[in-house]
C-alpha cells in the first residue's frame, strides 16, 4: 500500500484475505499502516479447526478457487497472529468458518 507507516486509527476488512495472492504480506501491510495500540476488525471465512470438517470446504474450493480466485481453506487466524497482531476478541459467526476478529497492533 502506498501509505506511510502508521497513518490509520483503525482498519476494517471484510472477506478480503481469502482472495489476496499473498495473505501474510497483505496482513503485514495492514499491521504497518495501523497506529500502535489501535485496532483492526476482520470479518473473514477460513479453514475450520477440525480437519475432517474441511472436507466440504475442500469440495467448495474446487469451484471457488478457479472461478472466484478465493480460497475456502486459508489459515487466516494463524496469519493474523504471524503478522504480529494480538487478538482481543474472536467470535464465531458461522460455526468456526466465519469469524469476527478484533485485533490490536
Amino acid at each position: 500500500m502506498d501509505f506511510p507507516d502508521e497513518p490509520f486509527d483503525a482498519v476494517i476488512s471484510t472477506f478480503v484475505f481469502c482472495t489476496v495472492p499473498d495473505p501474510l504480506k497483505g496482513l503485514s501491510e495492514v499491521y504497518r499502516v495501523l497506529k500502535k495500540g489501535k485496532y483492526a476488525y476482520f470479518l473473514e471465512h477460513m479453514r475450520r479447526e477440525k480437519w475432517h470438517l474441511n472436507i466440504t470446504l475442500s469440495m467448495m474450493n474446487l469451484l471457488t478457487k478457479p472461478l472466484l480466485r478465493t480460497s475456502m481453506l486459508r489459515r487466516t487466524r494463524d496469519n493474523i497472529l504471524k503478522a504480529g497482531f494480538t487478538i482481543v476478541h474472536e467470535e464465531n459467526l458461522l460455526n468456526d468458518v466465519v469469524k469476527l476478529m478484533v485485533v490490536r497492533r
